[in-house]
């Protein structure tokens, strides 16, 4: 628009600089943390707070590349990727040398993983989602190296059939045989990097041509009642578990009263992704 004068750009650039306050350590003389990775929170006013916890979330650590890169592209100023770059590079140096996962929960002063249960979903998920698509859109292509290692380390390791657990990330050992919500994104991430799992044979052999037997075959109940069946034969080790909890597996669906919105719409855009490719 002739009437755009960048001021949205100057909004972004001013919270950047806010943002990037999360890696400096108000404990140390230095201006960053010890590792590169950055606080879990930060007083957009005042920077990080002295008694502010040294627990950050792998997911938040990892998830700033694309709007600090792109930052650092339209601004011109290099420091928004650096500091994103560091710190994913900081929470991949630090994934098992066993298994090649990573945790949920990291120190950020001395680098030890303080929750070691990995998987896919809350509290990691977008550390495989910025590997990828930082390659893709960034064209950093050691994320795309980085991502491949780490699909496969998923793919060996937390995968149960169509179902993706959480493990110790050391031993691989099952800890928790729920399916979680914010898991809803892997199959648009697979999309992406045209990874068409087995999962997806309807797609490939084109029985699912029609828009009204692919929104008949998305149904939430219908997924539901069918992997919960799928779920049960594939752990008959862990009695009584579901990998689709009553209540939450499914709580995306539309027609549940208190659903996550946030939730609903990583599942859809999944959906969509599949849907896009397949041409079903």
């Amino acid at each position: 628009l002739e009437s755009y004068d960048g001021k949205l750009l100057d909004i972004a650039l001013d919270l950047g600089r806010r943002l990037s306050k999360a890696f400096e350590d108000p404990l140390r003389s230095k201006k960053r943390t010890k590792t590169g990775i950055p606080y879990g929170a930060v007083n957009l006013m005042r920077g990080v707070s002295k008694n502010e916890s040294q627990v950050a979330c792998t997911a938040g650590a990892a998830t700033l590349v694309i709007e600090f890169g792109v930052l650092s592209h339209l601004t011109g100023d290099g420091s928004f990727l650096d500091l994103a770059k560091g710190s994913m590079r900081a929470i991949w140096q630090r994934r098992s040398p066993l298994t090649g996962l990573v945790g949920a929960h990291i120190n950020i002063t001395s680098g030890r993983w303080t929750h070691l249960d990995s998987g896919i979903g809350a509290s990691i998920d977008s550390y495989y989602e910025y590997l990828l698509k930082g390659n893709v859109l960034l064209g950093i292509s050691e994320f795309g190296r980085m991502f491949q290692q780490a699909y496969h380390s998923v793919e060996d390791n937390n995968r149960v059939g169509p179902w993706y657990v959480e493990v110790n990330m050391d031993s691989g050992t099952l800890v928790w045989p729920v399916f979680n919500a914010l898991q809803a994104f892997w199959p648009g991430l697979q999309t992406l990097m045209a990874s068409c799992m087995d999962d997806h044979a309807p797609f490939k052999a084109g029985t699912l041509k029609s828009k009204s037997k692919l929104k008949k075959q998305l149904h939430y109940q219908s997924i539901g009642r069918t992997l919960s069946q799928y779920s049960l034969r594939e752990t008959a080790s862990v009695p009584r578990f579901n990998l689709i909890h009553d209540g939450y597996g499914c709580e995306n669906r539309s027609d549940v009263e208190n659903h996550d919105l946030t939730k609903a719409i990583e599942t859809h855009g999944a959906m969509f992704s599949v849907w896009k490719r397949h041409g079903a």
